[in-house]
């Protein structure tokens, strides 16, 4: 828990600080009379810095959690946690831990970029034609618009609706909803005081979906590229041992290890040549052309994506809404 909440303080932190001046220097170009919108493209620079800064603090953590779960399903010999991040520290160094950092970085920069930035568009968006509409529905006196406990029945809906049909210059912003005028955004039912959370809800669902398409595939292979590495480590250590009690016995110091073998394999490539090879055998008919094991292979990083993105749905759209609310009183 406290690792989590470590990365998480990371993650949010960095967004928070980078946002403003990522929106300072892309607005710099601008006057101040201007009427243009900011450029869409701060927050995904600000979210691939959060990231980025995530990933730092998340990669010795979860290098740590995959050896520490190999090695004592193997040996049984570790039970504090602790005490073997100490000891793991002291054996492989800051650099040993840090091994899979690229890999991190790349899911996290682009998995982050995407999840704030799209977020960020589809709320400002969203927020716009919610003020848009319930200005209009205001002109057209369908409600009282200092009465926040007021709410736009089904009729005044359909009314609003013809209205924007009849009318579509009395928008203000002429999105592409607008233009297309086939959808009245379903928070025009709530209090006008729940239109804005409605909002931030409805986009962070679609940045948790934006995100879990970026990181489903990549978290799943480096979960298998940890247990690459922390396999060959412990098959390194017991051959080690075993070869070194051998020689001992035999006064025969000068003969070579095998477990020494493993240290130069690659543990991307032996990840990726596992996973293909899992996917293949999977499939019904035997593969011989690499483009379709590719494909195998990345459809079976994705397998099980959509359960676990649309569980992810609720949560990350009640915590940015927090973060909304959070961020908004200070």
């Amino acid at each position: 828990m406290l690792a989590n909440w470590t990365v998480g303080f990371a993650l949010f932190t960095t967004y928070t600080a980078m946002l403003p001046s990522a929106y300072a220097r892309a607005s710099s170009q601008y006057s101040i009379n201007s009427h243009e919108h900011l450029p869409w493209y701060p927050p995904f620079i600000a979210g691939a810095a959060a990231g980025f800064a995530q990933s730092i603090v998340a990669t010795p953590l979860d290098s740590l959690r995959v050896r520490f779960e190999v090695k004592d399903m193997v040996s049984g010999r570790y039970h504090s946690w602790w005490g073997f991040a100490d000891g793991q520290i002291a054996d492989l160094g800051l650099k040993g831990l840090y091994r899979g950092l690229k890999l991190t970085l790349v899911k996290d920069v682009a998995g982050y970029a995407g999840f704030f930035g799209l977020f960020e568009w589809i709320k400002n968006e969203t927020i716009d034609i919610y003020r848009d509409l319930v200005q209009v529905a205001c002109t057209a006196e369908l409600f009282e618009p200092n009465s926040d406990g007021s709410r736009l029945t089904r009729a005044r809906v359909a009314e609003l609706r013809q209205l924007l049909n009849r009318e579509p210059d009395r928008m203000e912003n002429q999105s592409w909803i607008a233009r297309n005028n086939f959808v009245v955004l379903p928070v025009l039912l709530l209090p006008p005081v729940l239109g804005k959370p409605a909002c931030v809800l409805f986009a962070g669902g679609f940045a948790a979906l934006a995100y879990q398409a970026i990181d489903y595939p990549f978290e799943r292979f480096r979960t298998l590229v940890y247990s690459e590495v922390a396999s060959s480590e412990v098959v390194q250590f017991t051959v080690a041992q075993h070869f070194t009690r051998s020689n001992s016995s035999k006064n025969a110091p000068g003969l070579p290890i095998p477990g020494q073998a493993t240290a130069g394999i690659n543990p991307y490539r032996a990840a990726w040549k596992s996973l293909m090879d899992t996917a293949v055998r999977e499939h019904p008919h035997p593969v011989r052309s690499k483009v379709l094991q590719v494909i195998l292979a990345t459809r079976y990083l994705y397998r099980g994506w959509l359960g676990v993105s649309l569980r992810s749905i609720p949560a990350a759209s009640v915590g940015l809404l927090v973060y909304e609310l959070l961020k908004s009183s200070l």
